[in-house]
């Protein structure tokens, strides 16, 4: 797996280097690397994630109600009782709808597609199409809400939203960016200092979510933790530190940024909100990750955007490739499954 990992990461690199100027011999070789990622998560090896057992099991199992999202369930249903095909057409199920929504939104979002197809590789395809793969779909969902909030269709933008918490219920969380425009604001620059400063006075902050799902399960985890159960929160580690470092940087360049992507500022906002929901929610480490993961999604076409900061672009390029190649990294040495 490592290998066919990094042989299309190096693909891709090499294709970002050569601006193709017909749009739609891009859109083919776009569409041709979708497919492929497609294959390679939907037909990957048993042994790969733990998660793979878990939706083998979610597929033997009769009742789900409850368990899981109605959408897998409908989709489990219609795959198993009535085209009666095997388990392997789950995995490639969601493999498609996770990376087919991710490219349109890269495809409608990106400037440099090739650059944000090189940022999903290193992380969030990982993440999420290899392993969380119910996640994956709504993340997708929630880039093309993004899509339509920046051009103001707000029936649209509700409605990939909704699609979002269909498959991943976690995803209500996503309808913030209703509240989201294109102008600067300071908030996002004191979100950080407030989430250290909530980290610092109580780092047991007990959140309430109103929603029986969600709530439900973050009881579950919170239960899980009195017993040793779950992992411990670092707010000071390399990668979230990067994080935070990215954000100010791009906010330092978001003026020169936006001559470009008159729409950089929504981007950082929902950015802010990604680091910020790691700090508030660090009582709880798999509400943490989870949620800051979710609105990290936009890290797919904001870190792209850092090329627009040099007045010679493969200044900005290079950077944006080495941020890409120190996640894929950290993943390959944190996933071990990749070693596989």
């Amino acid at each position: 797996m490592i290998v066919l990992i990094f042989l299309i990461f190096a693909l891709i690199l090499y294709i970002s280097f050569f601006p193709i100027k017909v749009r739609r011999i891009e859109d083919i070789i776009l569409i041709t690397l979708g497919i492929i990622l497609i294959f390679v998560a939907g037909l990957r090896a048993d042994d790969v994630t733990n998660d793979y057992n878990v939706y083998l099991k979610f597929w033997q199992q009769r009742n789900l109600k409850g368990d899981v999202e109605f959408s897998f369930v409908w989709i489990k249903d219609f795959l198993k009782n009535y085209l009666h095909l095997p388990p392997q057409y789950l995995f490639l199920t969601f493999a498609a709808l996770g990376v087919s929504s991710k490219l349109i939104a890269i495809r409608k979002l990106a400037a440099y597609p090739f650059l944000a197809l090189l940022v999903y590789l290193s992380h969030y395809y990982i993440l999420h199409e290899l392993t969380q793969i119910r996640i994956g779909v709504a993340s997708g969902f929630f880039l093309l809400a993004i899509y339509f909030k920046i051009k103001n269709n707000i029936k649209l933008t509700i409605l990939f939203l909704c699609l979002s918490v269909v498959f991943h219920y976690s995803a209500a969380v996503g309808f913030i960016i209703l509240f989201l425009n294109d102008k600067k604001r300071v908030f996002y620059l004191m979100l950080i200092p407030i989430g250290y400063l909530l980290y610092f006075l109580n780092n047991q902050l007990s959140i309430t979510i109103p929603i029986p799902y969600i709530q439900e399960k973050m009881e579950i985890y919170d239960e899980m933790k009195k017993y040793g159960v779950g992992d411990e929160i670092n707010v000071f580690n390399f990668v979230f530190l990067s994080r935070i470092l990215i954000l100010y940087f791009l906010v330092y360049k978001a003026k020169v940024i936006a001559e470009f992507i008159p729409h950089i500022y929504v981007f950082l906002k929902i950015y802010a909100i990604s680091i910020f929901s790691f700090l508030l929610l660090s009582g709880n480490a798999v509400y943490s990750f989870r949620i800051q993961e979710f609105f990290g999604i936009i890290e797919i076409v904001l870190i792209p955007t850092i090329v627009f900061a040099y007045k010679k672009k493969i200044m900005g390029k290079l950077l944006v490739i080495g941020i890409a190649f120190s996640f894929i990294l950290i993943d390959i040495y944190y996933n071990e499954f990749i070693f596989k």
